[in-house]
């Protein structure tokens, strides 16, 4: 996974309701600080503001701070065109 001190949060909002940031991805997998908890295992989608969708397969989901985005949500993203990847690696990188 690519070092998240390098990239830039993409903010996203959850599908089924909540916010969050994708904070790091390799373009496979993807680390997402989060509203609302995920349960492991389960298909989440979030949505950029301008509509992009990414599917996230979650795989772990652990409170790790207290504020607004206090849960980290690990997975693996899925059915995300190669257009779709190379825009959210290249907001990642965005200054």
């Amino acid at each position: 996974m690519s070092d998240a001190s390098n990239q830039r949060p993409v903010p996203v909002v959850w599908e089924a309701g909540g916010e969050a940031q994708i904070t790091s991805s390799d373009g496979t997998h993807v680390v997402v600080q989060s509203s609302v908890p995920k349960a492991p295992g389960t298909p989440s989608i979030s949505i950029t503001p301008e509509g992009l969708r990414y599917e996230i397969k979650v795989r772990t989901c652990r409170r790790t701070q207290e504020d607004a985005l206090p849960f980290r949500v690990e997975g693996r993203l899925f059915n995300l065109s190669a257009q779709s990847r190379e825009r959210l690696l290249a907001d990642l990188r965005a200054p």
